[in-house]
């Protein structure tokens, strides 16, 4: 009898690792690192991060690879607020490990409805450098979206002013010198736009032709024109600016004029 149960469990034991090992292989790196998070969020031993209650409701977590070797995670807000989801995002690079401990968070977002918070996962070690050897290699598909590594661009319908940071011979000169150069790429637009480059240091980009530096004397007479330039272009931008906007108000008002709209009003 005794031998019977003893086989039975070993027996059982066998498919049990057999069944762990089917699932897995079957599963996806998306769930594999959702399971790893989930553990890390809900398991006591880590801390408890999120501050979980006892018979509290457990966020939902959802994982989906965006592209090759990047994903995404959304966590909802079911018992905790957004802020402090988003205060996590270290505790979310820590769960990854085994093939996954080079990955971490590298962007985290809030929903607009505060429903949830969403967070970018990558390999943080892998070389996403690009190299050319011609200024046509880097001519962008969309004259709008400059690159500045592999997976990152610059959208220029939407940014605004760009900070270049970095320790002394990090390369910050030679990533500036792409981005303009990626622009120059499209040609002449219709509009006059004009490209000014300013280089107080006096380090390469002065050496290029039309470059306002540092005068001979030290004095900044050069950069103060390019300066007092640039802001003059402003000023005549905005003013057009203006212009079709005030044109587009009496368009809409003679458009009301001609077509009034009624609006019931019920008791």
């Amino acid at each position: 009898m005794m031998y019977h149960i003893t086989l039975f469990f070993f027996v059982l034991g066998i498919l049990a690792a057999l069944a762990a090992l089917w699932i897995a292989v079957k599963q996806s790196e998306a769930d594999k690192i959702r399971i790893m998070i989930r553990k890390r969020l809900f398991s006591s031993e880590y801390g408890n991060p999120l501050h979980l209650q006892e018979s509290e409701r457990l966020p939902k977590i959802k994982c989906w690879e965006t592209e090759q070797g990047i994903f995404k995670i959304t966590i909802t807000t079911t018992c905790c607020t957004a802020n402090e989801i988003r205060e996590i995002s270290s505790s979310v690079s820590a769960a990854l490990n085994g093939k996954y401990a080079q990955y971490a968070v590298t962007e985290t977002y809030v929903e607009t409805a505060f429903n949830l918070v969403g967070f970018r996962i990558e390999n943080v070690k892998i070389d996403r450098s690009i190299t050319v050897h011609s200024a046509d290699a880097l001519k962008p598909n969309e004259h709008t979206k400059l690159i500045v590594q592999k997976g990152t661009y610059i959208d220029l319908t939407t940014s605004g002013s760009m900070l270049f940071a970095g320790k002394t011979r990090s390369g910050k000169t030679t990533g500036v010198i792409s981005i303009p150069m990626q622009a120059l790429t499209a040609g002449r637009d219709n509009y006059g736009s004009q490209l000014c480059i300013i280089d107080p240091k006096q380090a390469e980009l002065s050496r290029l032709p039309h470059t306002a530096t540092l005068d001979e004397d030290g004095e900044a007479r050069g950069i103060l024109e390019a300066l007092k330039q640039f802001a003059d272009a402003i000023k005549e931008r905005q003013c057009v600016l203006n212009e079709l906007s005030e044109e587009k108000r009496r368009c809409c008002a003679l458009v009301g004029s001609k077509f009034p709209c009624f609006i019931p009003l019920y008791r």
